[in-house]
């Protein structure tokens, strides 16, 4: 039975993701990375006669390589360093005592369990904990506050946990209650009716202070000592300030399997060493923490390669997660989450080595069409109507972009773990293959392969007609890239830092490249030369038949976008803010525009005209229409007019097509960036859109693939 009906938790701090630091409590926050700066110079790369700091795997010399059937390579030296960032240290020990105790006066639950822990820094946490009915052992779930302190809402909480078959606990990883009090002020101590006080307990700190992260800690290892507790499926719930502190303690090294993080995400840690997967909560009405920050965080761990899923809640504020109508709806999809990661495995089987696989394999098959929906007819205001031709019902959400080839849509879905192959005319599904983990880069086709890379660290190459596997490439880590193909090679980054060229018939090795960090930018391919990103802040240009680097040109920070080229000129941006433009041949800088957001997204070159979009959640972006050989603005939309746009746009017979994270696809007229019509779909819209034969087809969260005319 629900228990909870008040609001519980404040917020982290006015205006700001992250709670302040507590000055009277004498803690001390993480330095925030500072980005690198952008060079000023016109000419701010030279070309490189030899390749004297990246070295190919197993290789003496940079000459192509027949690489070992086994994964990358161990790592290079290389002078390209990535950007700092700061990560929480995991505490010393993990070994906490803890002691049955009395329940605070007034405080009666029947089967609540109240504990005293031993925290770091001789301090105690006081703790209560509820045991579902039935015989272990069960997951756990331990409940972190926000910045109001523990109050008998998260005992409520907890026990509703309990009833949804979770060992639940609630414990004061910070004493006191308190209020936030804005901007860097710290936070002021505050009273409610239902507070539970422990003044023995650690001082409030920023959720991602290292103090916090050990206080959690020991809530955690004596959480797993629970009676009827599975030790190994531990999962954290947080809030606010407590959302800080859940995310920091499981990119700390801690042994966690599943993270739910409502309305609060750290900005000062690294999340390298995150690998629970995370689902965000975030309501609309949040006066502190809004949707904006919360999709920004999904995208930052989704350029690393995490498993990440957001819902945005329709009406939420701040302490929706025990408010009611919201509070149900938040239940629910949390424990809907930790059902699926903490009581059955999310681990992918492993997969062999970098081998060619025999034909045929049994995972791709001809299924029966039953989730292609015919002709519907979307009506909005304006000249143009947007006529749906038909949508498919994938089994996840669709976040990348489509490939179309021989009358055949070749799309990838997260969390169903599948590519499919769909008739472009009908919607009609032809195959699906099933990758074992997350499809997130955009499939390339060609010479009869569909190639993509998945996060479970490998390249695939299908028969484009019957989705049988040709072959697999194992790398280090996730691959976003999307695959390039020229010349019977394709060329691809994995998040292991390198990039790869591969024989495009065999999957054998050919070379690799190894940058100063991830690469999740897409290559482009022309007149012999890979151009690339890299998140060490520099784009690249390799020899594509050896490898041998030609230039590389330093930006002011990590360089996520896929480059253009055309006329002999490189177009792409950097997280600086800056669309960059330079010489193919040399690599020396033509021009700049800075936009003062940042760029991730990539740029399209058409008619002369640079199209791209800029987009942070300090400030409301814009689409740019920019002249290609000046730079000169044409043009610019400001993307809060179209919900937010951070996706690559298409352009065809003078249309701009862009999708929002408002749920709509926008047609734009090129020359001019006015509004021609929009398409609504069931969720937001991150899939780059592709044109062909005139109908643009595009795939929204809201798990289905459209074809519009």
């Amino acid at each position: 039975m629900l228990a909870f009906v008040l609001a519980s938790c404040a917020p982290p701090g006015a205006g700001t993701v992250a709670d302040s630091p507590d000055k009277s409590a004498t803690a001390t926050s993480w330095p925030t990375p500072t980005p690198l700066p952008a060079s000023t110079k016109s000419a701010a790369s030279t070309p490189l006669p030899t390749q004297t700091d990246v070295q190919p795997a197993a290789a003496p010399t940079y000459t192509p390589t027949t690489p070992p059937a086994a994964a990358a390579a161990a790592p290079s030296t290389n002078t390209a360093m990535p950007l700092p960032q700061i990560a929480p240290t995991l505490p010393p020990t993990t070994e906490v005592n803890w002691e049955e105790t009395n329940p605070p006066v007034g405080l009666q639950y029947e089967d609540a369990n109240w504990i005293k822990i031993q925290a770091p820094r001789e301090l105690t946490i006081l703790a209560v904990y509820f045991i579902p009915e039935g015989e272990g052992p069960f997951p756990v779930v331990i409940i972190l506050y926000g910045t109001m302190g523990l109050r008998e809402i998260h005992v409520q909480l907890a026990q509703d946990y309990a009833e949804s078959g979770f060992v639940a606990m609630a414990g004061s990883w910070f004493g006191g209650h308190y209020r936030a009090v804005g901007g860097n002020q710290p936070p002021a101590e505050t009273e409610h009716s239902d507070d539970i006080d422990w003044p023995d307990g650690p001082d409030i700190r920023r959720g991602s202070h290292p103090q916090a992260v050990e206080d959690v800690v020991a809530l955690v290892e004596a959480a797993r000592t629970l009676p009827t507790a599975d030790s190994s499926r531990i999962g954290l719930y947080g809030h606010s300030r407590g959302s800080e502190a859940a995310i920091a303690t499981a990119a700390s090294g801690v042994d966690i399997q599943a993270v739910v993080a409502v309305a609060g995400y750290p900005t000062n840690i690294s999340f390298r060493e995150l690998e629970a997967p995370v689902l965000i909560l975030q309501g609309t009405d949040d006066k502190f923490v809004g949707p904006a920050q919360a999709l920004q965080f999904e995208e930052k761990l989704i350029t690393l390669g995490k498993t990440v899923t957001t819902h945005i809640i329709e009406g939420a504020p701040h302490e929706g997660h025990t408010t009611l109508p919201w509070s149900i709806e938040v239940l629910n999809m949390a424990s809907s989450f930790y059902s699926e990661y903490l009581k059955t495995s999310s681990t992918a089987t492993p997969l062999p080595t970098n081998t060619p696989l025999p034909p045929p394999t049994p995972t791709a098959t001809p299924v029966p069409v039953e989730t292609a929906t015919p002709i519907e007819v979307y009506k909005p205001d304006g000249p143009i109507l947007g006529q749906q031709l038909w949508r498919f019902k994938t089994g996840g959400v669709v976040h990348s972009a489509p490939a179309i080839s021989g009358g055949v849509v070749y799309v990838g879905s997260r969390r169903d773990v599948h590519l499919y192959a769909l008739d472009a005319g009908s919607g009609e599904e032809k195959w699906r293959f099933n990758t074992g983990d997350q499809a997130f880069s955009p499939p390339a086709v060609s010479g009869g392969l569909v190639i993509f890379g998945t996060s479970d660290h490998y390249l695939y190459a299908l028969d484009a007609g019957s989705g049988q596997e040709k072959w697999r490439f194992k790398t280090g880590k996730s691959v976003h890239s999307s695959p390039a193909i020229s010349g019977g090679v394709v060329y691809f980054g994995s998040f292991d830092n390198y990039l790869y060229a591969l024989d495009a018939g065999s999957g054998q090795e050919k070379w690799r490249f190894k940058t100063g960090d991830q690469v999740g930018s897409s290559p482009a391919v022309a007149g012999g030369v890979v151009y690339f990103g890299s998140q060490d802040s520099h784009l690249y240009a390799l020899d594509a038949s050896t490898g041998h680097e030609k230039w590389r040109f330093k930006t002011g920070h990590e360089v996520r976008s896929s480059p253009a080229v055309a006329g002999g000129v490189v177009y792409f941006g950097s997280k600086d803010g800056h669309l960059y433009a330079l010489d193919a041949g040399s690599g020396h800088e033509k021009w700049r525009f800075n936009t003062g957001d940042m760029v991730h997204a990539n740029s399209a070159v058409s008619g002369g005209v640079v199209y791209f979009d800029s987009w942070t959640q300090r400030s409301e972006g814009h689409l740019y229409a920019l002249d290609a050989a000046t730079g000169q603005e044409k043009w610019k939309v400001p993307t809060e007019t179209l919900g937010e746009v951070d996706t690559s746009p298409a352009i065809s017979d003078g249309v701009v097509y862009v999708g929002s994270f408002d749920g709509h696809l926008y047609a734009l007229d090129a020359g001019t960036g006015q509004e021609k019509w929009e398409f609504p779909t069931g969720d937001r819209v991150h899939a780059n859109p592709v044109v062909s034969g005139g109908v643009v087809y595009f795939g929204s969260y809201d798990g289905y693939m459209y074809a519009l005319k």
